[in-house]
């Protein structure tokens, strides 16, 4: 999660961790390059953003908006989209 303190942050926070996932959170204001090194350790394949420009398209991962997660129909999304066939090592 890639998301400025924030109510928003606390909710998807919650949303997450409900769902049975985990979370890595990336601080916005470090340098891409260090928050690529951390998402590629960890395997992250999605960064979930609030949608600014800034360097969450530079990152590894598809990125995620909150506003796609918010729009209508949302719910007819196949489950789990992000779900990484890739297995830890």
């Amino acid at each position: 999660m890639r998301l400025a303190k924030s109510p928003e942050l606390v909710i998807a926070l919650l949303a997450v961790l409900r769902a049975g996932g985990a979370y890595l959170p990336l601080d916005p204001d470090h340098p891409a390059e260090r928050l690529a090194e951390l998402m590629e350790n960890a395997g992250a394949t999605l960064v979930l953003t609030d949608g600014r420009p800034g360097e969450a398209a530079r990152l590894p991962g598809r990125p995620v908006t909150l506003d796609e997660l918010d729009r209508p129909g949302a719910e007819e999304r196949p489950e789990r989209p992000w779900a990484s066939t890739r297995r830890p090592t």
